[in-house]
């Protein structure tokens, strides 16, 4: 569920979420994503464009995977 909201979150924005990271910065951001000591940032365009479509990213995206959307 959580890498559909990452891809829900790059085709509606049109960028990757990590586009400008290398693939070390990219591993390390997933595993502080993984230890609940960061959280995706969802682009504030898909808020502004597609507010539900964003409630349902934002769900996705939840790092305790009990609580995601399933």
């Amino acid at each position: 569920i959580w890498a559909i909201g990452c891809m829900l979150s790059e085709i509606y924005s049109g960028e990757s979420p990590w586009k400008k990271e290398n693939h070390f910065t990219i591993m390390s951001k997933l595993r502080d994503l993984a230890n609940d000591n960061d959280h995706f940032k969802i682009p504030d365009i898909i808020r502004e464009n597609n507010p539900n479509i964003y409630k349902i990213i934002e769900r996705c995206l939840i790092n305790d995977s009990s609580k995601r959307i399933n």
